[in-house]
């Protein structure tokens, strides 16, 4: 059973940022212990909210979100390496949309390099639509990578 949890725990959300390789899926660089407060610290600044995403009460995942504006929300998931491949990400994502939904969201965006396969694969397998992409948008292990992004209606 997957159960999420809205979040300031700064020990929580360090739990899943800190991971070194979801920390390098998001930035596109190797774990740098430096920057992982500031990064966090980042996210908040920016308006970023964290929810908790919970597989029997044990911390999997965490999901970054925030207003774009009041029907529009841009949210991303993160789920620990350990938690991939048992179906807890797609359970995480209907929960996700629920609260999302009862935030009076009508629609949900992100964003997702293209040279991340998997990541666009799970997008697609949760009936999340491309809606746009931005060529050579953001720097990926020091190369010039596409963005998708991919947006689903509550």
């Amino acid at each position: 059973m997957i159960s999420i949890q809205l979040t300031t725990d700064n020990e929580v959300i360090n739990k899943i940022l800190e991971n070194p390789l979801i920390y390098q899926m998001v930035n596109g660089t190797s774990l740098d212990e430096t920057l992982i407060g500031s990064y966090r610290e980042e996210l908040k600044n920016n308006g970023f909210k964290f929810l908790g995403i919970y597989s029997h009460n044990s911390l999997i995942g965490l999901f970054s979100y925030r207003e774009i504006s009041k029907i529009c929300i841009e949210a991303h998931i993160h789920i620990l390496p350990e938690a991939h491949k048992k179906g807890y990400g797609k359970q995480a994502v209907k929960e996700g949309l629920e609260y999302f939904s009862g935030l009076g969201a009508h629609k949900i965006v992100t964003y997702v390099p293209s040279n991340c396969l998997h990541v666009l694969k799970f997008m697609k397998d949760n009936d999340f639509e491309v809606s746009g992409s931005v060529s050579e948008a953001i720097i990926y292990n020091n190369e010039l990578v596409s963005v998708f992004v991919f947006s689903k209606g509550l």
